[in-house]
């Protein structure tokens, strides 16, 4: 509601979500993204190049990538709710960084849908298996909780413009890191985490971000 590039801004109820026509089942209307369009620059540079320029940038420290192997759906059965990608990225953007986890302040994860969020957050970690709706509710992924994510509203708030949520995510955390954000701020942000995906989370790329030093 606070971001001015979001698509939908008006505050729903559980109930008004609830009661809407299923669009896949037990998915309903309102927890999956519409039809969006929209446009974006970033411009990546040297950090000496950045930092000649005299504006504000903030820097990759760390980026992971892993694919399973396999197109969506595997040949055998396998866990679908796992997204070992996302974990295994995740753990090497980490790595790159020389941070931990516990030192993200804010994240933007790739979620088309209402339950992708829930179990992309517990595969990278940030909330345990099986609870990451219970921590939603609680409050720990909003704004002023443990770890805020998606605050730019995500995919069904902001929109998922096709080949530019990506880049809005990664906009987000540039704005987040640089103070930018008013309403929606997330005070003290110093490292973020962005996650996108393919496949049905099959394969992940995750990038550590961090504002001015």
């Amino acid at each position: 509601m606070a971001n001015e590039l979001a698509q939908f801004r008006k505050e729903l109820t559980l109930e008004e979500v609830l009661a809407q026509r299923m669009i896949v089942s037990p998915l309903g209307l309102f927890e999956v993204p519409s039809v969006a369009d929209g446009a974006i620059c970033l411009v990546l540079a040297s950090e000496e190049a950045a930092r000649a320029s005299g504006k504000p940038y903030v820097t990759v420290e760390g980026r992971g990538y892993h694919h399973e192997g396999y197109h969506q759906i595997g040949g055998k059965p396998h866990d679908m709710t796992a997204f070992p990608a996302a974990r295994q990225a995740a753990r090497a953007a980490l790595d790159t960084a020389g941070v931990s986890l516990g030192d993200i302040d804010l994240a933007e994860l790739y979620a088309p849908c209402t339950i992708t969020e829930v179990l992309v957050s517990e595969a990278i970690g940030f909330c345990e298996r099986g609870r990451g709706a219970l921590d939603a509710i609680a409050g720990a992924t909003s704004l002023g909780g443990r770890i805020p994510i998606n605050t730019s509203g995500g995919c069904l708030s902001r929109g998922h413009p096709p080949a530019l949520t990506g880049l809005y995510g990664l906009f987000e955390l540039r704005e987040q890191l640089l103070g930018r954000c008013g309403a929606r701020q997330v005070e003290g942000a110093r490292l973020a985490m962005h996650c996108c995906e393919s496949g049905n989370y099959n394969a992940a790329l995750i990038h550590v971000l961090e504002g001015p030093k």
